[in-house]
């Protein structure tokens, strides 16, 4: 087995094993994993792949290629323009349609009272984009994407490899 495909292995083993240590208790305990101090469990269970690949970065590669990783992980210039708006309008697009489709069959507007305390109370803006990244991009994305990825890819191609991440 070579060291690349050990290493891969060890990552994927770690991240499962990370993850399920802090979602089998949060299920066994039957509590709402959405108030604290159970969303801490939640939290770092969807964090697993992230801390782990993080992790996996810092003991397996060399200077230069923690280097690209990093440059890899923040660089919007890699992402073109068609992207970012498909980032940022794609999901309120579909929101809008859901929206108007949910109306015209008789359904009611979203009451939406989250966004509504958010708005009245500006000091929880950070916490709440903070815990937005944490259950998205940041929870996930340094792992998968950012060490899996990659030898995946390499090893069965673009769309092989990605249905296997994908699977995984």
């Amino acid at each position: 087995m070579s060291k690349e495909t050990r290493n891969l292995t060890l990552f994927f083993v770690a991240t499962f094993i990370w993850t399920w240590a802090f979602y089998i208790p949060l299920a066994l305990s039957g509590n709402n994993p959405y108030q604290m101090p159970w969303m801490l469990l939640l939290i770092l269970g969807g964090a697993g792949p992230s801390i782990v690949g993080v992790v996996m970065v810092f003991l397996t590669y060399d200077r230069e290629q923690r280097r690209d990783y990093w440059r890899r992980c923040f660089s919007p210039r890699r992402i073109g323009p068609l992207w970012w708006g498909m980032i940022l309008l794609l999901f309120p697009a579909l929101f809008v349609v859901y929206v108007i489709l949910d109306v015209a069959m008789g359904g009611t507007l979203p009451g939406m009272e989250q966004l509504h305390s958010l708005i009245a109370n500006p000091l929880m803006w950070p916490l709440a984009a903070f815990l937005s990244f944490m259950s998205g991009p940041w929870s996930e994305e340094f792992g998968w994407r950012g060490y899996a990825l990659e030898p995946v890819m390499k090893r069965w191609g673009i769309i092989r490899g990605t249905a296997v991440l994908e699977v995984l």
